[in-house]
């Protein structure tokens, strides 16, 4: 593994804590194709994924594996 492949996890974490104490959005890691995961408040027994193409889902991870359980309508400003 390169030099240039290693994840530098504390400049990650401290992104993350960065962006998640703005309360904003991370759109620049969406339009990297990142996918996000977090909390959504009215259904806090679940995880919400984020797609670059801005659709959310509830759902949970079993066997390593996202499983939506359904779909949310949202608009984002992008």
């Amino acid at each position: 593994m390169k030099n240039d492949d290693v994840l530098d996890v504390l400049a990650l974490a401290r992104k993350v804590k960065r962006v998640s104490e703005g309360g904003a959005l991370p759109t620049e890691w969406l339009r990297e194709e990142q996918i996000l995961y977090g909390m959504n408040h009215d259904f806090p027994n679940d995880l919400q994924r984020i797609t670059p193409d801005y659709r959310i889902s509830i759902g949970k991870f079993k066997e390593s594996q996202f499983h939506s359980l359904f779909s949310l309508l949202h608009k984002f400003v992008r």
